[in-house]
């Protein structure tokens, strides 16, 4: 008698990460996120995303730049260096507004880049459409805008 066969599983939900040293600021985001609705979790700063991403990959990461264990600009780094995850869109967000701080988050790869507390509900649900729907190039579109 052969054992009846197992359906297949079905695949994980696509999920967005979001990366950030503040609890209540990921927990906002993650909030908003599973309003649009989209399945989300939050990562307490760089160095549990690498863990994070060790063994799952996002449909979308969000990235707070400045963390005290491991910057954002060094979790994009490995974000595109990975075999696995270097195709996954990055929306770059922090409250530094200097032009530098966006530019080298455009210029290691992130899709977008936003200054923190300046995103409203409709402006992030445009950003997550855009970067789940595949956009121009499969990947969402690429410029920060």
């Amino acid at each position: 008698m052969h054992p009846s066969p197992q359906p297949p599983q079905p695949p994980a939900p696509p999920f967005v990460l979001v990366v950030d040293d503040h609890l209540d600021t990921c927990e906002v985001l993650v909030r908003l996120l599973r309003r649009i609705p989209y399945e989300a979790i939050c990562a307490l700063g760089g160095r549990r995303a690498l863990e994070v991403l060790a063994t799952a990959v996002p449909a979308l990461i969000f990235l707070d730049v400045m963390m005290p264990d491991v910057s954002g600009l060094d979790v994009l780094r490995a974000v595109r260096e990975g075999p696995r995850t270097r195709d996954v869109p990055v929306v770059m967000y922090s409250a530094d507004t200097t032009r530098h701080t966006a530019c080298a988050a455009l210029e290691l790869g992130a899709q977008a880049f936003v200054v923190k507390g300046r995103m409203g509900f409709n402006e992030l649900r445009q950003l997550v459409g855009k970067y789940l729907s595949g956009g121009e190039d499969g990947r969402g579109g690429g410029g920060g805008d």
